[in-house]
């Protein structure tokens, strides 16, 4: 994603838990590339990087 974890405090980055739904895809098994795996589904996130630039008016 292109958010390395030294960016922020703590060192906790984009790869550490994130708030969202579960794609119930993700939970699906026997369908070839869709297995279950613990600890291995995609979240939906519900952040959404967008660089802003102010500047005083």
């Amino acid at each position: 994603n292109g958010w390395a974890p030294f960016q922020y405090k703590n060192w906790d980055g984009e790869n550490e838990i994130e708030p969202g739904m579960v794609k119930w895809n993700g939970w699906a098994g026997g369908y070839g590339q869709l297995r279950y795996y613990f600890q291995h589904w995609q979240p939906i996130p519900s952040s959404r990087w967008t660089r802003c630039d102010f500047e005083k008016a």
